[in-house]
């Protein structure tokens, strides 16, 4: 398809499931008060109603990606509509803490297929990079408005109708879009030469997994314990035989290594920092605006508006803008200092501070930030490999953003658990990322910089 004769529908119903995903993230972060009351959470359990969706997620990213490329990414996007669907209602009606956080494991694993899926139908429908540029940024930003979003409506549905709702509303909009997506999307063949090596995505899997996991753990029960070191054998044992199952292969990679030119390698380093500061400041924003302002669930769905309108106007409006012109690694640059300007801010709140003068400046930075970020980061990584690696392309940009998302909040946990000043510490600590991100870019801008000058180069 070339920008002309994009099907009209791709790009709406790929951005609307990104939503759902994004605002599914966040949506119950607003509600775990009310969750640990009503279903007897302990403190340290409680994260894993957050963690346990990202868990999954992350680490099952690629081989959803694998699988759409084989199977097509419309049969693949109804699949994991429909597993997230099903996962949504089990949460919903789940009548004990141990009941949802399974129900948010396979909430996880439905997302996994969905959302390398709708990546990959978004770049295969657009071949002109700059309608490709814009179609990537208003499928972001749908991304930083459901992660925005998630925030509001879960006040909104825990302070008016109760908790389970944030899972509930899950089900009919995934009914009217799976409708939608079967009666509008055109078919998709998938490439039957795709090989789904069920031992290298186990090993892949098992080995995010277990990372996120041993992050989790250690934060819990010390990162000398068991409880942390088992799970980190078990991630260098599942990276090791990876490695060694992906390079005995003459063709046909699960991670082809060509993902890695053009610096992917750092734009996967740069999109997992994005996933952390995302995370935690989404995490603790919510459980500041509750326990140091008292705000109930309603009243803080309501004051984070301001963070919403602008993620998402800055990603449709500004970011598709700029983003043809001065590319993904200056944009990022100029998203992560407003991240990082944000965090900075954020970092100087504590109980006296007001609710105008404190929280807004730095929510509205850091949502400038996201706004720009989400699309740029997107566009790095998937927008110029081969149609048959989309969705693998897919996959590895939102592991990264998952995965660091999950490994962050686990290790913020830990530094909140550890400190008396909770938040300061934290917003402290996101603000470093982005420092390190920062330098990610600039070692990336550098390579590229002598890339052109060097005799010889194009």
């Amino acid at each position: 398809m070339t920008a002309t004769t994009a099907h009209p529908w791709v790009l709406p119903l790929t951005a609307a499931a990104q939503f759902v995903l994004a605002l599914d993230f966040s949506i119950v972060n607003v509600a775990l008060a009310t969750i640990q009351h009503e279903l007897g959470f302990s403190t340290p359990d409680l994260q894993w109603v957050a963690t346990g969706y990202a868990l999954t997620f992350g680490a099952l990213l690629l081989a959803g990606g694998r699988l759409g490329d084989r199977i097509g990414y419309r049969r693949a996007l109804v699949i994991g509509l429909i597993i997230f669907a099903a996962a949504s209602l089990a949460g919903g009606l789940a009548p004990t803490a141990l009941t949802l956080v399974i129900a948010r494991f396979f909430q996880g694993a439905g997302a996994a297929m969905v959302a390398p899926a709708a990546l990959a139908l978004l770049n295969h429908a657009y071949d002109d990079v700059t309608a490709r540029a814009r179609a990537i940024s208003l499928f972001q930003g749908s991304n930083a408005l459901g992660a925005s979003a998630g925030i509001v409506l879960g006040g909104i549905l825990t302070g008016l109708f109760g908790w389970r709702w944030v899972l509930l509303v899950n089900i009919p909009i995934v009914a009217v879009l799976v409708l939608l997506i079967l009666l509008r999307l055109p078919r998709f063949v998938g490439n039957p030469t795709v090989r789904l090596d069920a031992a290298t995505a186990l090993a892949i899997t098992a080995a995010v997994g277990l990372t996120i996991l041993a992050v989790t753990e250690g934060q819990e029960h010390g990162f000398t314990s068991a409880w942390f070191l088992i799970p980190v054998i078990g991630a260098l044992t599942a990276s090791v035989w990876f490695v060694v199952r992906e390079r005995r292969k003459d063709s046909d990679p699960m991670i082809p290594p060509a993902l890695f030119l053009e610096a992917r390698g750092g734009y996967l380093a740069v999109t997992a920092i994005l996933g952390a500061v995302l995370g935690g400041y989404v995490y603790f924003i919510a459980l500041y605006l509750q326990e140091s302002l008292h705000l109930g669930p309603l009243t803080t769905g309501f004051a984070l508006l301001p963070a919403t309108g602008t993620a998402f106007i800055v990603a449709t409006q500004i970011a598709r803008r700029i983003l043809p012109r001065i590319g993904a690694t200056w944009q990022l640059s100029i998203a992560f200092v407003l991240m990082g300007a944000g965090q900075i801010c954020l970092s100087l709140l504590d109980d006296s501070s007001s609710y105008i003068g404190g929280v807004v400046p730095g929510i509205i930075l850091t949502a400038s930030g996201i706004g720009l970020a989400l699309p740029a980061a997107a566009s790095a990584m998937t927008s110029t490999v081969t149609p048959a690696q989309r969705g693998v392309a897919g996959g590895l940009f939102t592991t990264g953003q998952q995965t660091g998302s999950a490994i962050g909040l686990a290790v913020l946990a830990t530094i909140a658990a550890s400190v008396t000043d909770s938040y300061s510490a934290v917003f402290i600590t996101t603000s470093i990322l982005t420092l390190i991100a920062l330098a990610t870019l600039a070692h990336i801008a550098v390579r590229h910089h002598i890339r052109r000058t060097r005799p010889g180069a194009a």
